[in-house]
């Protein structure tokens, strides 16, 4: 959205959603802290106890290396990482120092299932893991640096792999939209969404979430076929397991009870390939 559009009102809800995780992360960074302090205050002839094991931390800084990025993925153990970026091209610092657009191969590889990304180094101190990258993000950005941000990694893959989502510009002289409050109220109506996602394990069938990406395709294809735009077909397949994947996870948070709401959901805006 454009400048002053309130594209910081996604904060609010993310700091609840993510409240549990950061309770989590907070004491194996003090576990991790007190690891680092132990090692610094020992010389180089003594010996050093090894880094802890289970130091699941889960939400990463906006300006983490790409060494890092792969040691916090590696000791993840299965677990999502998650960042909110304030600005898109905060993405940058991953993109490392001998590869170029890393940060886009990142992006990329986020949305591919089984995918295998990280780095080999010689040097005993340096982090060598081969990870499968398990990344969520958000970011914030005006529509025109979403543009340059983009602009030459158009037909490479990031684009059609994320999820847009735009405020739309308000009238001059438009009242200003007002938010909600996010209290203990909403705390309390979100913590049974939250511990449905925390208990779910295995495999979970959502034939519901199929049977609509089915139709979705064949809407999606019966308005490429009608405007003959290739570029409307090729966004649409990503789009589609995108809207998928979105309703699996909203089946899984309602307790694995299928609603009428969670298709409107994800066919909220069907001329547009994003869904939302």
């Amino acid at each position: 959205a454009g400048t002053g559009a309130g594209k910081d009102c996604i904060s609010e809800p993310i700091n609840r959603i993510m409240a549990d995780i950061r309770r989590r992360d907070a004491e194996n960074l003090r576990r991790e802290k007190a690891w680092k302090d132990e090692i610094n205050s020992k010389g180089s002839n003594k010996d050093k106890r090894k880094r802890p094991e289970g130091l699941v931390i889960q939400e990463i800084d906006a300006d983490m290396t790409n060494p890092a990025f792969v040691m916090r993925t590696a000791e993840a153990d299965g677990h999502f990482l998650y960042t909110k970026l304030n600005e898109i091209d905060q993405f940058d610092a991953l993109k490392g120092s001998g590869r170029a657009n890393q940060q886009f191969q990142i992006m990329c590889l986020a949305f591919d299932p089984g995918n295998r990304y990280g780095q080999t180094r010689v040097g005993t101190q340096s982090i060598t893991e081969k990870v499968t990258i398990r990344f969520n993000w958000n970011a914030s950005t005006t529509i025109q640096k979403g543009k340059r941000y983009f602009s030459r990694v158009l037909t490479d893959g990031p684009v059609s792999r994320i999820n847009f989502c735009t405020i739309p510009e308000r009238e001059i002289g438009a009242e200003m939209p007002v938010y909600g409050t996010y209290d203990a109220a909403f705390d309390e109506a979100l913590r049974p969404f939250i511990e449905n996602l925390t208990r779910a394990t295995g495999l979970i069938d959502c034939p519901e979430a199929y049977k609509l990406a089915l139709k979705l395709n064949e809407e999606n294809a019966e308005f490429a076929r009608l405007s003959q735009s290739r570029v409307f077909e090729n966004f649409s397949f990503r789009a589609n397991v995108i809207a998928y994947l979105k309703a699996c996870v909203l089946y899984v948070a309602n307790g694995g009870k299928w609603d009428k709401a969670i298709e409107e959901f994800e066919k909220v805006d069907e001329g547009n390939p994003r869904y939302l």
